[in-house]
């Protein structure tokens, strides 16, 4: 072995121009090859995210109007003011509460929403 430090003959033996041909063709394959996987990862993940955006939009509404401590009273003025505007494609009234049930000889509460089914 030489005299030279651990660190200089480790560089030295890596740094050196011995690739041939071949090495060099198998390194541009091999960047090539993870670029295009990284793309294919990428795309493929993209439309997922935009499948499940869509998905969760469409899920839930995009605009809810409630009154914080009181029933609204007169949802048919509040929905013909939203519908009202041009961009808006549908709208339509959902009932939300509380119920308290019994089953089984167990009771447990939930939240219950009741949506009107798409026309």
């Amino acid at each position: 072995m030489s005299k030279l430090p651990v660190e200089l003959f480790l560089a030295l033996r890596y740094l050196r121009p011995k690739r041939t041909f071949v090495s060099v063709i198998t390194l541009i394959i091999g960047v090539m090859l993870g670029v295009a996987g990284l793309l294919l990862v990428i795309s493929v993940m993209s439309g997922f995210d935009r499948q499940m955006r869509d998905k969760v939009l469409g899920f839930n509404a995009h605009l809810r109007v409630e009154l914080q401590r009181e029933q609204m009273s007169d949802y048919r003025r509040v929905m013909s003011v939203v519908t009202s505007n041009k961009n808006v494609q549908r709208a339509a009234p959902y009932v939300l509460g509380q119920v308290l049930a019994l089953v089984k000889v167990k009771w447990w509460m939930s939240s219950v929403g009741a949506s009107p089914v798409d026309e």
